[in-house]
């Protein structure tokens, strides 16, 4: 009986022990079939060409532009001025506020008459007027202080500071000429003049300065 009884137990543990190897054989093939169908679906497959696999693969953790120490995170390479374009401010109805395409001479002059014309038009504004052109500097004059009243509702200021600052927009080419838009604040409002510009002989001179706009703001 006892004999039976080992025999039975034996038996028992060879018929799980073969169960097992039965499992790790289709867990195998199971295995090798995945793989396989993988396999077959990878070669299948038309791979196009990499986009850009440069800067895919280009690394970012070192940059000449900031510490090795830094954390290269969104806002550090945001910071970079390679990987970022920049915004620059513009003012509704007047024109996007960057100079950096205005030659020197003509930014320098420029600059030169809005000063002028911020303090007391009428002391050195004219000599910065081509020669041939200086009838356009009378009528300037003459509209500013003839219009001054009717827009602002108040008396032209002889002999005080007309505006307190100005911005300068960016130029307008046409033909021979550079027409530089430059926006005039005071506390009454603001005003808009077009500078043309044009080089007579070797000097840059203003042929033209246009009034294009009025805008007073009572109370701001």
């Amino acid at each position: 009986m006892k004999k039976n009884w080992i025999f039975g137990v034996f038996l028992l543990s060879s018929l799980i022990s073969c169960s097992n190897v039965e499992q790790k054989l289709v867990m195998v093939q199971d295995d090798n079939t995945i793989r396989t169908l993988i396999k077959n679906k990878e070669e299948k497959i038309n791979w196009t060409n990499d986009i850009d696999g440069e800067v895919l693969s280009k690394d970012i953790t070192h940059n000449d532009y900031f510490s090795s120490r830094v954390s290269p995170s969104i806002e550090a390479i945001a910071s970079i001025p390679e990987y970022s374009e920049p915004v620059l401010p513009a003012i509704n109805g007047f024109g996007l506020l960057d100079t950096s395409s205005i030659p020197y001479e003509y930014l320098s002059l420029v600059r030169k008459a809005a000063d002028t014309i911020k303090q007391n038009p009428e002391k050195n504004l004219s000599s910065l007027f081509d020669s041939e052109y200086l009838f356009n500097y009378v009528f300037f004059i003459h509209d500013l202080k003839a219009e001054w009243k009717k827009h602002f509702n108040v008396n032209y200021p002889y002999g005080k500071n007309l505006f307190t600052n100005y911005k300068i927009a960016m130029q307008n080419d046409s033909f021979d000429l550079m027409q530089i838009p430059v926006r005039f604040y005071c506390k009454e409002g603001y005003l808009d003049l077009i500078f043309d510009m044009s080089q007579n002989k070797k000097e840059i001179k203003i042929q033209q300065i246009e009034i294009t706009k009025w805008e007073a703001e009572y109370g701001k």
